[in-house]
Formats: C-alpha cells, sequence, structure tokens
C-alpha cells in the first residue's frame, strides 16, 4: 500500500487528466507483477509513449492492425487480463495498450490560449457581455481578488484558479445557457443541436464546456472530441535501447496509419521511488 500512495504521489506531481494517472498507476504494477519485477527495483522512471486519435469505428479498426503489427514484430503477447482496454500486449520490454477515453469537459492546462486576454474579460465585463457577467458571479472571493489585483503578464496563480474555477462551473452547474445571457454569441451548429437534445450528466458538462468555447473562441480552445490513447511504457532506471526501438517503430507505424488524423504523439517520464 505504501508503494501504491508513492507512486500516485509521483504521478499527482505532473499534470495528467486523473483518468490517466490511474490507469498508468495501474499499469506500473501489474508491469511489476507481469514480467517480474520486484518493489526494490521500480524506484526509478516509468517512460511513457502515448498517441491519441479520434475514437471512431474506422478508429479502432486501424489501431488494432497497428498495434497486432508492432506485438509480431517486437514478440509482443496479448495480455486479456486488462479487461478495460480495447488492446493490451506485454513483454518483458513493456506494456503496450490502448483504451478510449471521453471528453468530459473540464479544462486542462493547455486549454486556455489566451490567459491574458481571458482575465481582462472576467476583470471588468463590458456591460453587454453577460456571460463574462455570470461567471463573475461563480468565481469564488479568492479569484476575484486575484483578477482585481492582475495587471496583465504571466500569473501563475490566477492561471490555476481560472482554470479550475470554470472547470468546477462545467462540472457543478446546471446549464449555464439562457437565451438572454447567449444572445450575444454566436453558437456553433453543434452546440445549438446539444442544447435541443436537453442533456443531462457527462453529455451536460461537455454542452456547458461547448458554450463556453463559443463564448471565448479566442481565448478558450475548442474542446476535443472523444479519443482513443495508445500507451507504450517501460519501467527502469533508465531508457532501453529496446524501447527507443520499439518507441520509433511503434510511431512510424502509427503516423503511417492515421496519418493527418492523429491528434497528439507524446512522452511523459515519471518518477518512481
Amino acid at each position: 500500500m505504501k508503494l501504491i500512495r508513492n507512486l500516485d504521489y509521483h504521478l499527482k506531481s505532473i499534470w495528467q487528466p486523473r483518468s490517466v494517472q490511474l490507469v498508468v498507476l495501474g499499469m506500473i504494477i501489474i508491469y511489476a507483477l507481469v514480467v517480474g519485477v520486484s518493489c526494490t527495483t521500480i524506484r526509478s522512471k516509468s517512460f511513457n509513449s502515448n498517441f491519441r486519435v479520434e475514437d471512431t469505428e474506422a478508429s479502432r479498426t486501424t489501431l488494432r492492425k497497428c498495434m497486432a503489427y508492432i506485438a509480431s514484430e517486437f514478440a509482443f503477447q496479448p495480455y486479456p487480463e486488462f479487461t478495460n482496454r480495447l488492446v493490451a500486449y506485454s513483454s518483458p520490454d513493456g506494456l503496450l495498450s490502448a483504451w478510449a477515453e471521453n471528453a468530459d469537459g473540464g479544462l486542462s492546462n493547455t486549454d486556455i490560449a489566451h490567459y491574458e486576454s481571458l482575465a481582462f474579460k472576467l476583470k471588468q465585463p463590458h456591460i453587454s457581455d453577460n456571460v463574462s457577467l455570470f461567471l463573475r458571479t461563480k468565481l469564488p472571493s479568492e479569484t476575484l481578488d486575484l483578477l482585481s489585483n492582475y495587471r496583465g503578464g504571466t500569473n501563475l496563480k490566477l492561471n490555476k484558479a481560472l482554470r479550475m474555477n470554470l472547470s468546477r462551473i462545467i462540472y457543478l452547474e446546471p446549464s449555464i445557457y439562457d437565451p438572454k445571457r447567449f444572445s450575444g454569441v454566436k453558437l456553433s451548429a453543434e452546440t445549438v443541436r446539444q442544447l435541443e437534445l436537453r442533456p443531462q450528466g457527462r453529455e451536460l458538462f461537455r454542452l456547458n464546456r461547448m458554450l463556453l468555447d463559443d463564448a471565448y473562441p479566442e481565448q478558450i480552445r475548442r474542446m476535443k472530441k472523444n479519443s482513443l490513447l495508445i500507451n507504450f511504457m517501460q519501467v527502469g532506471k533508465t531508457k532501453s535501447k529496446r524501447h527507443v526501438e520499439i518507441q520509433e517503430r511503434l510511431t512510424q507505424t502509427v503516423e503511417s496509419g492515421f496519418g493527418d488524423d492523429l491528434w497528439e504523439i507524446s512522452s511523459h517520464d515519471y518518477l518512481l521511488p
């Protein structure tokens, strides 16, 4: 249990969505069991390579083909114990798996494109900016104080407060839509369609985010759609040559398979105890 708590602490020490933190944490522990690594060995890093695409039936088919090719070339074996994965393979070289992630509407640390512009809109909203006027009523006093003292430039504390509080509004408020409030906002066709459906639960979160995206098109990046994440992970003191070889071949295979449909390629090294 101490190992699990320590791993969870280190995963939270860098930004990742909570769902990804938990997934990678579980994978690290299972990897140790699969390849016979003792707890005393797992104390350096978990090396992760991630590839993200939109979740469609065509993408799922391509994903399975890409991963089957890599598994065959590098002698990975199916790992059916990962019942919550679309595909999973294991070998002494690491774990190769993929899973679906639903876009839930929250703001990540890359979703706000122009913090300064957004901060000034919320600091002193124009009398006709009904959305900003509404949002100010939902911000806690601490955030309002940060806005009051803001003069421009980088302010990490304010950036974090805006991101967290806007996400809280997305998740905890009922629909933020009101015809008068959004009368001056050009709504996208998809937002209008979702409003007509009167969604609840996760889909309501997504609708609230879409409304904010429409209200602040220059300040907030558009919410991405549901996605598929391909992950290749190795635990060790250093990234092995074999890992680099597999990573490079996996990158080539995924890029070739998905082309311009590939949203994201990223690598993360998680510190372990």
